[in-house]
């Protein structure tokens, strides 16, 4: 949680959640069901408990963009889909999403204006009172589906205080949140893991390293009764003549290519067709709709085409800031190489509690110049003398106060820009 979070273009609300966010005696991050946060569920009459059918989903990479295609592909299909994420790009409303639609300032404002009185001061952090109030809105505003997306981890993360969803998935697990998760894969498999639940099927998508964490998710799921639906073995997804070719055991699909560009976003378009696939019994299973859901997806901050009419340079933006998301960009700047020959500029800004050099190694190798710029509001920040290794690399790496300076030095429609490293740098794009 950081400063940036409080971000809002209504000040009584900036000043609300400041509200929120001050209630917390500490400014360290806390996993748990603590007691101040399961009182205040009491209070609510444990909102957690009644909502729409739930499908949870946890992961390091690709958990957000696989949720946009779902909610997409749900809505093409006409039904209702509430949504819950974080964190948000501009304002707090965009975590809630109510049939699709932000909450409203207004609505908003009563629901904090509620737990304020409810909490009555108690020592809580700002990602418990906004997930009981979130809690409180889907169970009161009913629709067809949640789409419920764990904060941090899995098996200690506020959101998996709920009992019964509808389906578990976990999409590709890397290293990110050690500190809170483990050092190791392994461990933190083990934390993702925790959002499967008795009885209840959940889909494993495409990993950096199956063969390692699939025993995790393995024995969790058979010591729970749950069935467990594997990438590669129980499901596939793959491009074939620029469509993307959907299996689920023995039946195979063609479908367009997601709107989300990177060849990653196939595997997370595949990982959110498995889902609705084991729910086509409630929610029907129509090619023709889902495909349409795929081609109408959208999901800020992940490999975005930004427009600028002041700028020639071709622009992107991308939040991703570990290995595993850096070897996604990757991928995506070796196609870009193979297409033109635009020269490519990195402009990097991120949280100094990351790790540099797995982000960075991967895809600076593509790149002409790096600038690396600060990001506001989220405390100490990257900077030039954080990647030394880096200068033996045919790259020229130099400082820049701001993106907007960074991108001045790059106004030629021979260049193409990605910024990346923080989905914090959305403010300032």
């Amino acid at each position: 949680m950081y400063q940036a979070d409080l971000r809002h273009d209504q000040k009584n609300l900036q000043e609300k959640l400041q509200m929120l966010f001050s209630l917390s005696p500490q400014r360290v991050m806390e996993l748990g069901f603590r007691p101040p946060y399961i009182a205040l569920l009491e209070k609510l009459n444990n909102p957690h408990l009644a909502l729409p059918p739930t499908v949870h989903i946890a992961g390091t990479n690709g958990k957000g963009s696989t949720l946009a295609m779902m909610k997409s592909c749900l809505e093409a299909l006409g039904r209702d889909v509430h949504r819950f994420t974080s964190p948000h790009l501009h304002k707090f409303n965009e975590r809630i999403l109510l049939a699709g639609q932000q909450i409203s300032d207004d609505a908003l404002e009563r629901l904090i204006d509620e737990m304020l009185e409810l909490n009555d001061g108690a020592p809580i952090t700002f990602f418990e009172i906004t997930s009981a109030l979130a809690f409180a809105v889907y169970s009161r505003d009913q629709a067809d589906i949640l789409l419920l997306e764990t904060g941090l981890g899995g098996r200690l993360d506020c959101s998996n205080i709920i009992e019964r969803p509808e389906l578990c998935l976990i999409s590709k697990i890397s290293f990110d949140h050690m500190e809170h998760l483990g050092e190791s894969l392994e461990e933190i498999a083990s934390e993702k893991a925790g959002i499967i639940k008795e009885g209840r099927a959940c889909i494993i998508g495409a990993q950096m390293d199956m063969a390692r964490i699939l025993p995790i998710f393995e024995a969790r799921a058979n010591a729970l009764n749950a069935p467990l639906y594997v990438y590669g073995r129980d499901w596939d997804v793959g491009i074939e003549k620029n469509r993307m070719i959907f299996r689920f055991g023995e039946h195979n699909f063609d479908f367009p290519l997601p709107a989300l560009v990177g060849a990653h976003q196939v595997e997370n378009a595949g990982l959110a067709l498995a889902g609705l696939y084991l729910m086509q019994d409630k929610y029907g299973w129509d090619v023709q709709a889902l495909s349409k859901g795929l081609e109408a997806v959208s999901w800020a901050g992940r490999l975005e085409p930004i427009k600028r009419d002041d700028l020639k340079c071709e622009i992107w933006y991308d939040g991703g800031h570990n290995d595993s998301a850096a070897l996604a960009l990757a991928a995506q700047m070796r196609l870009w190489a193979e297409q033109d020959d635009k020269e490519l500029h990195l402009i990097v800004g991120m949280k100094k509690d990351k790790d540099p050099s797995a982000f960075l190694e991967p895809i600076v190798q593509f790149a002409r110049s790096l600038s690396i710029v600060p990001v506001r509001k989220v405390g100490a920040c990257l900077s030039i003398e954080d990647v030394p290794h880096l200068t033996a690399q045919s790259v020229d790496i130099q400082a820049a106060a701001s993106i907007e300076e960074a991108l001045k030095e790059h106004d030629s429609d021979k260049k193409r820009v990605l910024i990346c490293g923080s989905l914090y740098l959305a403010e300032q794009i």
